[in-house]
């Protein structure tokens, strides 16, 4: 085999280990969200989003027949747009705690739970996110779970909280991308 030949099939190797790795990395898409709104000292409403992650609306809160904003979920972000709201401007009043648990903290908010997800290492707020007051230490998350706590913050049509979710790649994704970076120091060597 010709110097020519084993690059080529080295090259192909190493595409092809890519393109698996890059598939094992699904993010949040393909998992199950489910939302409950904690407020009062519990849970508030149980279940009003909830579905397969594909960057599409989920699902809406409703409070009194009228829609305040709707949940979407895209590989990498949580987004929840008040461009809904039927209300008008409003705020979120103070609670007691109403979700102390597992890493997640809520007064007055929304907590959502991801089933068949990798595990949630860091969340963020993405710089889109407009709602007054609203900062990293009203945000709670652990492996499967992001939660945010807005008691005493306020909304009108114009909010969008949008949150950077990252995920831990799939343990395959990580020990092929180890094989591509041995397979390629060794094409180097050659």
């Amino acid at each position: 085999m010709t110097i020519s030949n084993r690059l080529s099939l080295s090259t192909v190797f190493c595409a092809s280990l890519l393109g698996v790795a890059a598939s094992s990395y699904a993010g949040l898409t393909g998992s199950t969200m489910t939302a409950n709104y904690y407020f009062r000292g519990g849970i508030y409403q149980s279940g009003y989003a909830s579905g397969t992650v594909a960057g599409s609306v989920l699902g809406a809160f409703t409070d009194f027949g009228s829609t305040i904003y709707q949940v979407s979920v895209t590989d990498t972000q949580v987004i929840l747009d008040f461009s809904v709201n039927q209300i008008g401007p409003a705020g979120w009043r103070s609670s007691i705690p109403s979700l102390n648990a597992d890493g997640l903290f809520v007064e007055n908010g929304t907590a959502l739970f991801f089933a068949g997800a990798p595990e949630i290492t860091a969340v963020s707020l993405d710089a889109t996110t407009n709602m007054y007051g609203l900062d990293a230490s009203r945000i709670t998350f652990n492996g499967s779970a992001v939660a945010i706590n807005w008691a005493g913050l306020s909304f009108d049509n114009n909010t969008l909280v949008v949150l950077n979710v990252n995920p831990v790649p799939a343990p395959g994704a990580l020990a092929l991308l180890g094989a591509v970076g041995l397979v390629g120091s060794r094409r180097r060597r050659d």
